[in-house]
This record gives C-alpha cells, sequence and structure tokens, in this order.
C-alpha cells in the first residue's frame, strides 16, 4: 500500500477548518477533507452484512472500527494468532463483496498499562505483530491515561511511560512496513502534557496522529487541540500533518427522551481535525434500563445540516427522503438502529463538510454560516465567556472566544 500523500492545502481564515487533498495510493479516490469515515462500530456480522443494500457504498472507501481491551482480553491476545475479535472487523469484512476494496482501519484503546505484566515488551510486540495484518491504516494503540476506582481518579500510566510505550510500539510496527503508521496524543494528560508529546513526535519526524475521544463531545478537548494547531503553524507542517480523531461522542449532551440533540461531531471540522472516525458513547452508568422502542429511538437520529441537530428517526422531517435515498425501513433500523444511523449520517456528514468548505471556498464568513444552525447558540458557550474581551457581544464571537 502507498504512502499517504498531502496536497492542495487550503485554511480558513476564521477558524482552523482546513482542506486537504488526501491521497491513498493510485486505485483509491483521493479524499478532501474534512472526511468523515464509514462508522462500522454496529455492523452487522457475516451473511447479515452480506446480504445487506449499503447504498452509497462506493463514495467512500475508508471504514473503521474501534474497541476498547482490558489486560486480560490482551494477554489471551498474544496466544490466538487469528484474534478473533480482529478477524471479525478484518477477514470477515474484506470477505464481504462490496468491502473487499476499502482501507479496513481497526483501533485500539488499552484500558491498563502494558509495562505492568511481566515481560511487558514482548508481550506487546507480540500484540503488534498480530495487529499488524488486521488493519490497513495502523494505529498504535492508545493507552487510557486513568481509570476512576471507588469514584477516585486513579492514574495508569505516566507520561514518560506514555512516550516510552509510542517509541517501542512504533518500532514494532515500522519493521519491513508499507502501510502509514498515526501515533496517539493522549487527551486526557492534559494540555501541558499533550503539547509535551506533540514536540517530542514531531521533532522525531512524526506526521500522522489520531486522537481517542473515548466518548467525549468534540469539544472536550478543544484546548489541546488549537495547541496542536498553534504547534504544527509555528514549525511550519501544515503541509505535512494530518489528524485523525475517533471515539467522539455524536452527540453534545443527549437525553432519551430528547427528540433532538445537538450535534458534536460536525464541530470536528471548525477545531481543525481532518478525518473524523467512529462515534461512541460514554461508558453507561447504572439505572433502570430504557424501554426497548425508547432505546431504538434514542440509537437512531438523523443528522439534521439545516439545524445541526441529530433528531430520532420517527420525527425527522426528512425521513422519507432518508429512506429512499439510502434504501432504508423501519425494520431495518428496528435490527440495526446505531448501524444504519451512523452510516447514513457519514455520507451526510460529508455533504455538509463540503458545503463548508464551500462557504470558505466562496470567501464567506464560516461563523455567520454557523450561526444559522440552531443548535449552536450562545448559551452554549457560556463556559468560555472568560475569554471574551469586555466590550465583545456574545453573538459576535469567533473560534477564538471558545476553544
Amino acid at each position: 500500500m502507498a504512502q499517504i500523500k498531502i496536497s492542495n492545502v487550503i485554511p480558513d481564515e476564521e477558524s482552523l477548518l482546513t482542506q486537504k487533498t488526501v491521497q491513498i495510493g493510485q486505485n483509491i479516490p483521493s479524499i478532501k477533507t474534512p472526511f468523515k469515515i464509514l462508522d462500522f462500530n454496529y455492523a452487522p456480522q457475516g451473511s447479515n452484512l452480506k446480504n445487506t443494500e449499503l447504498i452509497h457504498i462506493n463514495d467512500n472507501s475508508l471504514l473503521e472500527k474501534s474497541r476498547s481491551l482490558n489486560q486480560t482480553t490482551f494477554e489471551n491476545a498474544i496466544n490466538d494468532v487469528d484474534l478473533v475479535y480482529l478477524r471479525e472487523s478484518y477477514e470477515n469484512f474484506r470477505n464481504v463483496p462490496f468491502l473487499k476494496d476499502k482501507i479496513i482501519i481497526n483501533t485500539i484503546t488499552f484500558n491498563f498499562n502494558p509495562y505492568t505484566l511481566k515481560n511487558a515488551t514482548d508481550k506487546l510486540d507480540t500484540f503488534l505483530d498480530i495487529y499488524y495484518g488486521k488493519s490497513d491504516f495502523l494505529f498504535i494503540p492508545n493507552i487510557k491515561a486513568f481509570t476512576y476506582e471507588n469514584k477516585n481518579r486513579k492514574s495508569i500510566i505516566s507520561k514518560e511511560e506514555y512516550v516510552k510505550y509510542l517509541s517501542e510500539a512504533y518500532n514494532n510496527l515500522k519493521f519491513r512496513n508499507n502501510k502509514p503508521i498515526f501515533i496517539p496524543i493522549s487527551l486526557k494528560m492534559g494540555p501541558n502534557s499533550f503539547k509535551s508529546i506533540l514536540t517530542t513526535l514531531l521533532d522525531e519526524g512524526h506526521r500522522f496522529f489520531w486522537l481517542d475521544f473515548e466518548g467525549a463531545g468534540s469539544l472536550k478537548y478543544s484546548p489541546q487541540i488549537r495547541g496542536f494547531h498553534k504547534i504544527i503553524d509555528k514549525m511550519g507542517l501544515i503541509d505535512n500533518v494530518l489528524l485523525y480523531a475517533t471515539n467522539i461522542r455524536r452527540e453534545i449532551n443527549p437525553h432519551a427522551t430528547d427528540e433532538f440533540c445537538g450535534a458534536s461531531d460536525i464541530l470536528s471540522s471548525p477545531l481543525g481535525v481532518d478525518i473524523i472516525g467512529v462515534n461512541k458513547s460514554p461508558q453507561a452508568g447504572g439505572g433502570r434500563p430504557l424501554p426497548i422502542h425508547l432505546q431504538i429511538e434514542h440509537k437512531a437520529r438523523f443528522f439534521d445540516k439545516t439545524s445541526y441537530n441529530y433528531v430520532k428517526y420517527l420525527n425527522f422531517s426528512k425521513k422519507k427522503d432518508i429512506y429512499q435515498e439510502y434504501h432504508l425501513n423501519d425494520e431495518l433500523i428496528k435490527v440495526y438502529p446505531k448501524f444504519f444511523s451512523n452510516y447514513t449520517n457519514s455520507f451526510e456528514l460529508n455533504n455538509e463538510f463540503r458545503a463548508q468548505m464551500d462557504i470558505v471556498n466562496s470567501d464567506e464568513s464560516f461563523f455567520t454560516y454557523l450561526k444559522q444552525k440552531s443548535a449552536i447558540k450562545p448559551d452554549f458557550f457560556k463556559k468560555f465567556k472568560k475569554i471574551l474581551n469586555k466590550d465583545k457581544k456574545i453573538e459576535n464571537f469567533t473560534i477564538d472566544d471558545f476553544i
């Protein structure tokens, strides 16, 4: 597989939104960023997927499935060359005729520190040797920075150990390698550690990075992402760096009873994310399970470009058009609510990203355009008011005001 080439870089003057043409080899159509990949986190397996009619599948060449691994699963994996849970999202997808030519990406988050294990380096090498054949782009697994025990925050890995891990993992994957390698940078270690790790990686020559939001909304880590772009700009590397972000919460603050919720993933573009991966919800706490019909309605939401809301499929004003465009029906939605809504939304988001870039290329104000979206309200940005100038009205906010 040929390496990634970046060209035709067009930054927006108001925001961090940047259009790039990304070429992946000779046989795959180039993509223009910002770009949303196909979300296969909830895809049917086996014959259920083979028998599914996925309209517009040829319009998107990249698909991703993400997963989290605990220590037990990791240790079992190094004695299993087949690695069933990765085979299901690689070989099984590859065997589906309409997916055989796709770029299939597997991303992984470790919920533990591999260096706490006996013979840690050997075990990590073995795992990565197996992973190498299960993903067309290589994403060094991210390690969660901390966890909670009895409501108390507990560190999983230090910054120094994290940097050591990145170096060892990269050296493993680069051996006789012809695939792009994306390096994770922990968002949860805080802005200073984030910038320190990034600077180290850039000095070492790395140019492809991925951010693991771990189910958080796109704006939660905006200070880190703003710092990312400041460093890239200062080093004059905007034409060489590619930023991939995944496991982003789909909605800003979703509640199952809400008919519509403000979209989170669409706001990755003004933050300068180049490629947007899969959606992920944060781990749910305890409580009484929702009725099945309410679970389906909450999972199956369609993106509304006029408002930047995600709307329950039953009440979506353009439901008939969406069903006709993507050959959907209520029965398919009820069986696979997250998959078919996320699949459809991948294309709808890319259509909206193109509309955003049309605004930028026409010299119109991108933020004037965004202010027309009812889901983006000044009240939502209250937590950023402290950095506004005293004489500046909130309705005149720019990207600098809320990141």
